[in-house]
């Protein structure tokens, strides 16, 4: 089944997501750029590593009436980038970042390289779903003049240069020199996603690095980053004796910090420590926003406490983190519930980019990354996924709702379906059809020790069961 989404475009390769698909997509894409644009349009072109990525850049190009700059297989965080270096209008991704490899879709980008937001995409989707063989014909005689005139340049290089020095400018000279002078090191697995380019800009930056799974396209375990498929990581660390692992998704926008011991950060713990981290060198930390998710963990509004800065939560989605962050002038934001780190200005999660920022943490505190996660404050945050009938999906929803409502619990149903139950003011319940998994409910909890925790999920699934 396609799923289209704020998120992007997922399906199959070849079955879901399939030339006719493709070719819509394209077309729409370029329609959605060019009103009220005069000349011709330039977008940034990339993708992933995954085998049916090049099939699908063929069947797209036919309806890119633009120029293009092709940066081949990079990282997201590096194609957002690149739309910014080479000043275009926008960009397009052909990824399905931690789905399997069956998968393939896309990622529509604005010209400030960000993800469209969500009223953006949605008319995207809805020009795609109405274009068929007569359109798309139609499509191509009226931008006949622009296709034989557009321009198709090769620049991955470019485009690297370009965001190894836009993420060493976010990091900055100081703490740059900290890493080099501390002679860190790290044991990375980018499972022949695109995040093998992180070995390049990690030595760069001094970095001693022990690399696995470094082929493009070869899949060595699944590519979603979990607690499982990163298992092998804390042999290796221990072995190297480096700071810690990351293994990476297919385009490198999620990274999963592993260390010695088994453990591995999670994406709140991630934010709280950058968090700190940009708070501890602001000039007036109490005018600090971050932006998070609404099933972000407590834990960031711990930390936030602690130097007077506020959080603000937004629906889940990197489009909505990245529009608020833009409103209130954010110098970090994220989303706890994926292991997603933003920091301003880059426009999307950056796991090349996070790796970098605990190497500075760490170098800056001289501590281990054990020690800087034994100075937060103690949360238990777990997550569980329930597999749902999509027809019944509102049902279920309903029946979540009038659970809890008898409980008198408070509760905030938005109207992108998620729905947060709030336990006192230390602890939550969340639910949320997923956008990128066809049939799967996400059932998130957030309290103080384990056991609460454990109990609230346990009721969770009993209502969904």
């Amino acid at each position: 089944m396609l799923v289209e989404s704020l998120s992007g475009v997922r399906g199959i390769a070849n079955i879901d997501l399939n030339s006719l698909v493709a070719q819509r997509y394209a077309a729409a894409y370029v329609r959605f750029l060019s009103k009220g644009k005069k000349g011709m349009l330039k977008i940034v072109l990339g993708m992933d590593t995954r085998e049916s990525g090049p099939s699908i850049k063929d069947a797209m190009l036919p309806y890119l009436a633009c120029d293009i700059i092709d940066v081949g297989m990079l990282p997201t965080p590096a194609i957002a980038q690149a739309v910014r270096h080479f000043k275009a209008d926008g960009g397009i991704i052909i990824t399905a970042s931690h789905n399997e490899p069956q998968f393939n879709g896309f990622k529509f980008l604005g010209s400030d390289g960000a993800v469209l937001e969500e009223k953006k995409m949605e008319k995207v989707i809805e020009t795609a779903s109405k274009m068929d063989s007569s359109s798309l014909n139609s499509f191509l005689s009226k931008h006949a003049l622009m296709l034989s005139k557009r321009k198709i340049t090769q620049s991955r290089k470019e485009a690297i240069d370009a965001y190894r020095n836009f993420i060493f400018r976010i990091i900055g000279k100081k703490d740059l020199l900290r890493v080099k002078n501390a002679k860190l090191s790290v044991v990375i697995d980018p499972n022949g996603g695109s995040g093998t380019l992180s070995k390049h800009i990690l030595e760069r930056a001094g970095v001693g690095v022990v690399s696995l799974n470094m082929v493009p396209g070869n899949f060595s375990h699944r590519i979603e980053p979990t607690q499982d498929s990163l298992f092998h990581l804390s042999a290796i660390i221990r072995k190297q004796n480096a700071q810690f692992g990351a293994g990476f998704d297919c385009d490198a926008d999620r990274v999963e910090i592993v260390l010695g011991n088994g453990r591995m950060l999670s994406g709140n713990e991630l934010i709280s420590l950058g968090a700190k981290h940009i708070l501890s060198k602001s000039s007036n930390p109490k005018k600090e926003a971050i932006v998070v998710n609404n099933a972000t963990s407590i834990l960031i509004h711990d930390i936030a406490r602690q130097y007077g800065a506020k959080v603000v939560e937004v629906e889940v989605g990197e489009s909505n983190v990245v529009s608020m962050m833009k409103k209130l002038k954010s110098s970090i934001g994220g989303e706890g519930s994926s292991s997603g780190i933003i920091l301003s200005p880059q426009t999307c999660r950056d796991g090349i980019l996070g790796v970098l920022l605990i190497l500075a943490i760490i170098a800056k505190s001289k501590k281990s990354i054990g020690a800087l996660l034994e100075g937060l404050p103690r949360r238990s945050y777990l997550k569980q996924k329930a597999d749902i009938d999509p027809k019944k999906s509102s049902t279920v929803m309903e029946k979540i709702l009038v659970h809890y409502r008898k409980k008198k619990m408070g509760m905030k149903a938005s109207k992108q379906g998620s729905i947060k139950i709030s336990i006192g003011k230390d602890a939550f319940v969340w639910f949320r059809m997923s956008k990128t998994e066809n049939g799967v409910l996400r059932i998130i909890v957030d309290s103080k020790d384990e056991q609460s925790s454990q109990n609230l999920m346990d009721e969770a699934m009993s209502l969904v069961k």
